[in-house]
């Protein structure tokens, strides 16, 4: 897995994606769709950013569509602490 996600859309419908607004930054992540199936994982920054995924992907999707996630939420004090536990 590598590179930045930004999440700011939706599937608007079968085959649309649609802009939503506010973006969610992920610090890496990939997004997948498999039939009508959206999963998102990666890792982010902040709670608040694993939890506007989380709701769009359970609540604003298409019907028909379903959403899952799997998000890591590790703060930059967190990995700061992390590597200098390692020094």
């Amino acid at each position: 897995m590598g590179g930045v996600a930004q999440i700011a859309a939706t599937i608007a419908e079968p085959g649309v994606i649609g802009h939503t607004g506010t973006m969610a930054r992920l610090r890496f992540g990939e997004a997948q769709i498999s039939g009508q199936q959206l999963t998102v994982s990666g890792q982010a920054p902040e709670r608040g950013v694993a939890t506007a995924i989380h709701e769009l992907l359970t609540q604003r999707l298409v019907k028909g569509y379903t959403g899952r996630d799997s998000i890591e939420v590790r703060t930059d004090a967190d990995i700061a602490a992390e590597a200098e536990a390692r020094e």
